[in-house]
């Protein structure tokens, strides 16, 4: 009897209906090896990969051959590939049941596995379909701040004002997945840093930055200082005093400069140290500035030192220093600059005096004193001030505010 293929089957050596594989005691676990073809012209020696019989079969050239010669797709599950109909003998018996093979063509999210796929080496033994697991939304752990910034790499680079709020959002719509303002933070910091390096990187170049500003701004006093120990050295201070800056002021701002030191937040701390100025429009015009590890007597006196030379300032004559009561910072003016008239920062005075002595009155009183050019309109207001909080009152007297500024 013709098959359902439309061609008849050659014949082939006849083998045993079922056979058995090992560890196998009844007719249950028989597999039936009836489908395969041994015909002279299309048979090649079995397969033996490995001690298990059932894999050696489905590694068998033969079987791939005949699974792939004469496919069809399967219309309801894509990614696969097989044949219309089992094929039957003469005597309208099974003989063999051909699988679905898998087409490497079809996109994976077409995908669905079922059993007896195969894929040339290895075939779909056990499958389970059902599915319980729900999907979470949140943000995993395999899903880092780094798993962020390469997808965002981009679009920080293009944009770089993006929003938290508008990572935030596209994260959801991407990959529907929920982070945290902090998470986005993060990833656009690390972004960041893929992009412009470490901050530790830099600091491995300072030479480097050096020599490029001496370089392209000649007449420019950049200087480094390290520290070595064990064999390497360590950051300590960098000083720079542009030549056009030290030219200004020399000859159109006033013989006024103002010292102060902020601290450096973030990765790697230290302090900024700054030399200001003011112009002929009383705007405020930077001199010179300098980092370091920490802000002392040493690092000011290296300061105002390079500051000395660049300014030619001499012993201070005709000069006024603006200045903090910062650590170290009034001994290493009068050292170096002991012919100088000394001026307190007011605005400084006030942040100090606010902490111990609140309120909106003692704060107009306190800067309608220092606006007073007049000894006499200073002293009232100072009364005032002593009405209220006489601390406070015995607290601005011991700053000297003949020298407020």
């Amino acid at each position: 009897m013709a098959s359902t293929s439309g061609t008849k089957k050659p014949k082939g050596p006849k083998l045993p209906k079922k056979t058995y594989l090992p560890h196998s005691n009844s007719d249950e676990d028989a597999f039936d090896f009836s489908f395969l073809d041994f015909s002279e012209e299309t048979f090649k020696a079995p397969s033996r990969l490995c001690d298990d019989q059932f894999l050696n079969l489905l590694c068998d050239e033969n079987v791939l051959r005949r699974s792939i010669d004469g496919i069809v797709d399967d219309g309801d599950i894509p990614g696969v590939q097989q044949k219309e109909h089992a094929h039957l003998d003469e005597d309208n018996e099974d003989v063999g049941v051909e699988y679905r093979v898998h087409d490497p063509n079809v996109d994976w999210k077409d995908m669905r596995p079922r059993f007896g796929d195969y894929e040339r080496t290895f075939q779909i033994k056990y499958c389970n379909e059902m599915h319980l697991c729900a999907r979470n939304y949140h943000f995993g752990s395999l899903v880092t701040s780094s798993w962020l910034a390469k997808h965002y790499l981009k679009d920080v680079i293009m944009k770089p004002k993006m929003t938290l709020l508008e990572i935030q959002a596209n994260v959801l719509q991407r990959f529907s997945m929920s982070v945290t303002l902090g998470q986005g933070q993060r990833a656009r910091a690390t972004a960041m840093r893929m992009i412009e390096g470490k901050l530790e990187d830099h600091y491995a170049k300072v030479w480097d930055y050096a020599t490029t500003i001496r370089l392209s701004n000649s007449g420019t006093t950049c200087l480094v200082g390290v520290e070595s120990n064990m064999g390497f050295n360590y950051f300590k201070k960098f000083y720079v005093g542009f030549k056009a800056f030290r030219d200004g002021w020399s000859r159109g701002c006033r013989r006024l400069i103002e010292l102060d030191g902020s601290f450096l937040k973030g990765q790697v701390k230290g302090e900024i140290l700054t030399a200001i100025g003011r112009d002929a429009d009383n705007h405020v015009y930077p001199i010179a500035w300098a980092v370091v590890n920490v802000e002392n007597k040493d690092n000011w006196t290296w300061f105002i030192d390079n500051l000395v030379a660049d300014l030619d300032l001499g012993a201070g004559n005709g000069l006024v220093i603006i200045l903090d009561q910062h650590k170290g910072l009034l001994q290493a003016v009068a050292d170096l600059l002991p012919n100088v008239e000394h001026r307190q920062c007011a605005r400084h005075i006030f942040a100090k005096f606010r902490k111990k002595f609140t309120g909106l009155e003692l704060k107009s009183l306190f800067w309608e004193a220092a606006m007073s050019t007049v000894e006499g309109d200073f002293l009232a207001t100072m009364e005032k001030i002593k009405k209220i909080t006489k601390t406070g009152y015995n607290y601005l007297m011991a700053r000297k505010p003949e020298t407020w500024c």
